[in-house]
């Protein structure tokens, strides 16, 4: 469990996606979308917090 909340908190997304489809994908049931989902969302904002960041 370290390891994931290691890999959430320091915003590797794409290793807490695949850690965490080692017990659950997407189409399991509607809790493993709602927290894929969340997941891409993340990556997103932060990405998209990025690219406002070296514009400016």
């Amino acid at each position: 469990m370290k390891y994931f909340e290691d890999e959430v908190h320091n915003g590797n997304w794409d290793e807490v996606g695949k850690y965490l489809s080692g017990f659950t994908k997407v189409n399991d049931n509607r809790y493993s979308m709602k927290i894929f989902f969340a997941i891409r969302k993340q990556k997103y904002l932060e990405e998209r917090k990025r690219r406002e960041q070296r514009q400016i």
